[in-house]
């Protein structure tokens, strides 16, 4: 367990927040002050009274401190965590003052008093994280809708390809019925098939008896 004194305060920014940075390298520190009013009842006035207010100095280091002062403004009412520190230093007058700081590590907007909205802000190795992912997830979309374009395609060849089958089979089988199958004479409604006279003319060697000389 730390020795240090964790705290969180709700209030509102008393000053506009004050942004320093004073080298290239160096951390970034916001500045700004808080100050809340505490109620009490007054059971004589049978009401609420302000006590005096508080203040409390507010310091943000490194990237809390670039978003708060891109964030916050005076007036806005927010809550802040952090470690408190309570220290004394000498005025300019001589005199002895005592300081009150809040190192904050968490600075959001009071939803009781209002509603916000944030925007994340990511780091350079997050960001190609997420273009990486985002790069894969889009090749493989894209692979799959190449995919589906090839498919149809295939089916469309497909059907061409029988529908070209199926239509020389019809013209074989309205060829072969040009002639007569009984009697083997050329149907007059019909064309004779460029096929048939060779096979007529072979049929007709066949039949043919051979010379008795040729014995």
């Amino acid at each position: 367990m730390t020795n240090e004194a964790i705290v969180s305060v709700a209030g509102y920014i008393a000053t506009d927040p004050d942004y320093v940075k004073s080298k290239p390298g160096t951390a970034a520190m916001t500045k700004m002050r808080l100050a809340w009013t505490p109620r009490r009842f007054d059971r004589e006035t049978n009401g609420w009274v302000d006590q005096p207010t508080c203040f409390v100095w507010v310091k943000c280091w490194r990237k809390l401190a670039d978003n708060a002062n891109f964030s916050l403004s005076k007036g806005d009412p927010v809550v802040v965590s952090g470690t408190l520190t309570v220290s004394e230093y000498l005025a300019k007058d001589g005199t002895r003052r005592t300081s009150v700081d809040i190192t904050a590590t968490a600075i959001g907007h009071d939803l009781t008093r209002g509603v916000t909205s944030i925007r994340r802000q990511r780091s350079s190795s997050d960001k190609a994280t997420q273009d990486e992912r985002s790069a894969e997830a889009d090749a493989a979309e894209a692979g799959s809708d190449r995919a589906e374009a090839l498919e149809p395609g295939a089916d469309a060849d497909s059907r061409e390809f029988g529908a070209a089958e199926a239509e020389s089979g019809d013209l074989a089988i309205a060829g072969a019925g040009a002639r007569d199958l009984e009697t083997g004479e050329l149907d007059p409604a019909g064309p004779e098939p460029a096929g048939s006279a060779i096979a007529a003319d072979v049929a007709d060697e066949e039949e043919t008896p051979e010379p008795a000389s040729a014995r």
